[in-house]
């Protein structure tokens, strides 16, 4: 009994402290001592170094929702499309320096260093020459054009030879042009014309173009100013020496003439030929018996009279324009002269007569064209006239062409 009675007072006791604790309020927080806090954590993100104090953005890993089966409201999340993988460019491999700087255009301007450098060369080189000139403003075209080019009003002096029209040249050129007139034209007009140059007519100047018969299309002297093509000449008395009118006949002409006539002797021996034989097979004996010949002083045929004609014809040619190399020639010649192996005519000319001339019949206006272009030869990279091709029939073509060799000369 006495120990029923001392639990059930134990068991008393422990339920007034469980109340007791219940109904205690909770103790106020001081207002001096603020309650702690969690201090701050530094989350460091992969890849990333957080500043102490701050909390760096943590990019949520990709989730998977797996679809939830027999939910008929369900729908499942889009996929993210992820973009096409890109082929790297392809790099080609430079197999020469030359190769990647000739594909780059040339620049559009002249730089200033180019044209300084083009402005002093020009006045030194005016220093030498007496000439009227007017400075021009840079070109450039592409691949063409000039940074010091001028305009060349007149050239010489006592007399002064006027350009009509002036031309747009390199001051190299002007140069050049100056000695030749000094050292040749003049004296060859006085020699030939009788009196000096007072005016050289112009043609081509400044062309940005491709050269004329030249591969690849390369660039024309006239497409860098570098170029002047001449009309002809005047004197002081009035006297015209254009190369059209006044050259002569080319090499191309005579040869052309040789070779027709030619033609035309073989043509008639032809008709002689058939015209001599007979209309039926002759039997053996009028084969064997002698052809009777022709009496004394009859007159020939009309078939004869042609061959004869044409004959004659292609010898004088012959005789006139070939030289058998024993004959000198009556008048200056210019260096034009024609040989055999130029002509496609008989190379035997041992039967022929000594020729009286052994150069082209030409005027003295002709011989002064002529030796004009021979002069030229001596001083420009490159000299063109009638005797190079047709195109050049009516003018002479000077320039300042750079050649490893000397200069060309047509």
């Amino acid at each position: 009994m006495q120990r029923l009675l001392h639990g059930l007072a134990i068991a008393l006791g422990a339920g007034c402290a469980v109340a007791a604790l219940a109904a205690e309020p909770p103790k106020p927080v001081s207002k001096t001592q603020p309650a702690k806090s969690a201090a701050p954590q530094s989350v460091k993100a992969p890849g990333t170094t957080n500043v102490k104090g701050t909390v760096a953005p943590v990019k949520p890993a990709p989730t998977t929702v797996a679809p939830v089966k027999n939910d008929p409201h369900h729908v499942p999340p889009a996929a993210t499309p992820q973009p096409a993988p890109q082929a790297a460019p392809e790099i080609k491999p430079e197999t020469k320096p030359e190769a990647k700087k000739a594909a780059e255009p040339p620049p559009a301007q002249w730089s200033q260093a180019e044209i300084t450098m083009a402005k002093a060369r020009c006045a030194a080189l005016l220093k030498t020459v007496d000439a009227v000139t007017m400075p021009e403003a840079p070109i450039r075209n592409g691949a063409c054009g000039a940074p010091a080019p001028v305009r060349l009003v007149s050239i010489g002096k006592s007399p002064e030879v006027a350009l009509d029209p002036p031309p747009l040249l390199t001051c190299d050129l002007v140069a050049a042009l100056g000695t030749w007139l000094e050292n040749d034209l003049q004296p060859l007009s006085k020699k030939h014309l009788g009196n000096a140059i007072i005016k050289i007519e112009t043609m081509s100047d400044y062309s940005c173009r491709a050269a004329y018969g030249r591969t690849g299309n390369k660039l024309s002297e006239h497409g860098l100013a570098n170029a002047l093509d001449i009309r002809g000449f005047v004197t002081a008395k009035g006297q015209l020496a254009y190369v059209l009118e006044e050259w002569g006949k080319t090499r191309r002409d005579i040869a052309r003439e040789i070779a027709a006539a030619k033609a035309a002797a073989e043509k008639a021996e032809q008709e002689r030929a058939a015209a001599a034989a007979p209309t039926k097979a002759a039997t053996p004996q009028q084969a064997a018996a002698p052809v009777a010949a022709k009496p004394a002083g009859a007159t020939p045929s009309k078939v004869e009279q042609l061959a004869t004609g044409a004959a004659e014809a292609v010898r004088g040619m012959v005789k006139s324009t070939i030289s058998n190399g024993t004959a000198k020639p009556a008048a200056p010649q210019s260096g034009h002269a024609l040989a055999p192996d130029h002509l496609g005519g008989p190379k035997d000319t041992a039967a022929l007569p000594a020729p009286a001339e052994t150069a082209v019949a030409v005027s003295k206006k002709g011989r002064f064209l002529r030796e004009a272009h021979d002069a030229a030869c001596r001083i420009f990279g490159t000299t063109l006239g009638p005797e190079a091709n047709e195109a050049h029939r009516n003018h002479l073509h000077v320039d300042m062409a750079e050649r490893k060799s000397g200069g060309f000369c047509e």
